[in-house]
């Protein structure tokens, strides 16, 4: 009778959860009765991608290169990436009841579903505009997915970067909102303290990251002239304001970042096509 290690078995068991999860996000309860789910389940070298993604989006964006890509990125050097599930849906539409609630901002259904088509969002989450009742219904099916992680005791967070990264690389094209859950790895709480980030910044870097990007956090009442709470005993110091400014360098690293994400999205749909292509001849 064979002996297997036990903490690969439970890494490899991950994508058994993962199958329970679908089941539990498929099985979830709708208001509409009419949320047509897709799902995918995507791992190993099939995150790479992902993993240069992030690491294009950290260049200028402190929570990204903290939560996502320091974390991410210590979790492939050490073999230990999980297994990454991907729920989509489409909810351009109204379900055609014609509710009329206005809870979308137009008065009738019909109004809403012909703008829909007509017209794409500016949101990366969702890239038309979305029936608030649809939405809802897909709300309720991945907190299903991750209660069903829960229950089995593996770490699970679902994530909107995630979403939108999948939805650049080409998956579920049909599906206008696309959300993330990746499963394990089996550690302890993978994902509230983002493994993987420990030394990650000096607390300077840390002050300094927060003042960037949770500004309203620091800022004391608005006026004329908002003022900042910018540094320790910030009241026996000279007073520091906002100030909206260009920073064309900025803007210029910006649109390269931009550049260098289109060209992974674009490679790696490129290979996939040709493998399916090479699937099919055979």
């Amino acid at each position: 009778m064979p002996v297997f290690d036990g903490n690969q078995a439970a890494q490899e068991h991950l994508l058994e959860i993962a199958k329970h999860c679908i089941q539990a996000a498929l099985s979830a309860p709708q208001v509409t009765g009419r949320l047509k789910i897709k799902t995918k389940i995507i791992t190993g070298e099939e995150l790479i991608p992902m993993v240069k993604i992030y690491e294009e989006l950290a260049k200028t964006r402190n929570v990204v290169y903290v939560i996502c890509y320091k974390m991410y990125k210590a979790l492939y050097d050490r073999g230990e990436m999980p297994v990454m599930l991907l729920f989509g849906a489409d909810l351009s539409q109204s379900p055609g009841f014609e509710w009329n609630c206005g809870a979308c901002g137009f008065k009738t259904c019909l109004e809403f579903d012909k703008y829909s088509r007509e017209n794409r969002g500016m949101g990366m989450v969702s890239d038309r505009p979305s029936c608030n009742w649809m939405a809802l219904d897909f709300g309720i099916a991945c907190d299903w997915a991750c209660a069903a992680a829960y229950q089995y005791n593996i770490p699970s967070r679902i994530e909107t970067f995630g979403g939108v990264i999948f939805k650049l690389l080409g998956y579920l094209p049909e599906c206008n909102c696309l959300m993330s859950l990746p499963l394990g790895p089996c550690k302890d709480l993978v994902y509230l303290v983002r493994y993987g980030t420990e030394m990650a910044y000096t607390e300077e870097e840390w002050k300094n990251a927060m003042l960037n990007v949770g500004v309203g956090l620091f800022q004391m009442f608005s006026g004329f002239k908002p003022q900042i709470k910018g540094t320790n005993k910030w009241w026996e110091r000279p007073p520091q304001y906002y100030r909206i400014a260009e920073d064309p360098e900025f803007d210029k690293l910006r649109g390269e970042i931009r550049d260098r994400i289109s060209e992974i999205a674009q490679e790696y749909r490129k290979r996939t096509l040709s493998e399916r292509k090479a699937l099919s001849e055979k």
